[in-house]
Parts: structure tokens; sequence; C-alpha cells
């Protein structure tokens, strides 16, 4: 008998203490999110501006892994972070580099093989909870805003529900979805211009289509010039 009423106290007890863990769950998330905000990421990747860097956090193959993240490319230049697809394991794999992710300026997706597009719900959801305050630009291919909002739809009751309960979210839940952006891609014939950060334009290159060879003078027009972000 004393063993058994022992027993009956002590699963009261242990109850009474997750109904008060279930209760403040909420409190203690914002806490240890909060927590995590103000730990020191290591921002030596995005410091030098003198070189452009690479990290390849993701080099797997369309089939999962759990070894290795699926196509995942994040790029360091002027300051400036952008990442090139967001394969499987993608989001773990850049939290494991303690890069400031919060600082993601752009993303850009090559194709939509899942492989390279698994991740971005994650991706868009977290760099929000880990502190980016406006809407994520991601830029791919004709079709973009198709996926982004299918991934805004699929998202839409967990940024209610972080918004509502957590209050250094809901400051910025505007930044809880991505801002789509399409780039259409020159076919067989086409052209493209060149241009560097101050608009200027520099030369006209010849498009070809995927399977082809990249445009002629291509090379030629980025030689010498920094921050070529159009095509």
């Amino acid at each position: 008998m004393r063993w058994g009423r022992l027993a009956a106290a002590l699963a009261i007890a242990l109850g009474a203490v997750a109904a008060g863990l279930w209760v403040e769950r909420d409190a203690l998330a914002d806490r240890a999110i909060r927590a995590r905000l103000q730990a020191r990421p290591d921002t030596s990747f995005i410091d030098d501006k003198e070189h452009i860097r690479v990290l390849l956090c993701g080099t797997g193959s369309p089939e999962v892994s759990g070894a290795r993240a699926q196509a995942c490319t994040l790029v360091s230049a002027g300051g400036r972070m952008f990442l090139f697809d967001a394969g499987d394991g993608a989001v773990r794999s850049l939290l494991g580099s303690k890069v400031p992710v919060g600082q993601l300026e752009r993303v850009f997706v090559t194709h939509f093989h899942s492989d390279h597009i698994n991740d971005l719900g994650p991706l868009v959801n977290q760099t929000w909870i880990w502190g980016r305050k406006v809407p994520l630009v991601i830029e791919g291919p004709v079709g973009m805003k198709r996926v982004l909002a299918g991934l805004a739809e699929a998202y839409a009751l967990d940024e209610q529900y972080r918004s509502a309960n957590m209050p250094h979210l809901a400051a910025t839940r505007v930044a809880a979805f991505a801002d789509g952006r399409e780039i259409a891609t020159p076919g067989p014939g086409a052209s493209v211009r060149v241009y560097d950060e101050r608009r200027r334009h520099h030369r006209r290159c010849a498009g070809r289509s995927r399977s082809g060879a990249p445009g002629a003078g291509v090379r030629p027009a980025l030689q010498g010039q920094e921050g070529v972000h159009q095509w």
C-alpha cells in the first residue's frame, strides 16, 4: 500500500509538471528563440568583402540521405549572402555552419526538381524565426510564384500560431513569407544584356538553350567587373 501511494503521488506530481510545461510552452519556446537570436553567429563568412566565398552546404543526390543535404550553395560577395537552391537538409546544414542565416539577402532557384526546392518552406520559415524582418526574395524560372504560393498556404496556420503567441515574431509577421520573382530565360537565338551594380551595360551576349553551350561572349563581358547580378 505504501509503495502504491508513493507511485500515485509521483504520478500526480509528474502530471502537474507536464501540465505546467504545456501551459507555458509558448513562453518557453519564445525564450529559447530569443536566446538563440542573442547568441553571436560566426560572421567571418560575410566579413571578408574582398573575396567571393562559397559554402557547399548541400552536395547530395536526388535520393534523400542522412549523410548529406541535397543541392544547396551559399555565396558571400561584398558582405552580402546569396543562396542557390535549397534541397532537403539545406536548413539544417546552414544552421550547423553557424553562418548568420538571418542576413540571407536572396535565394535563387535553378529549377523545380524536388532535390532543389525541398527545403524552401523551412528556409523561409526558419530565417523569419531567426531574425529576418523583411520578406525573403526568391528568384527562379517561370512558375516560382506558383511554388511559393503553395508554400505560403502550407505554412499559413504556423504563421498565425507563431504571430499570436510569440511577441517578437508578431512585429515581423510580414517576413513570414517570400517575395517570389520569376526570370524568363532566353531561348535559342535570343540575347541577354549584362549589367554591373551601377546599371552600366557592358555588352550583348548570345543566349543558348539550357542544353546548349554557354552564350558566346559571356566571359569577356564579366572580366574585371564586380557585382554582376542581371542576365
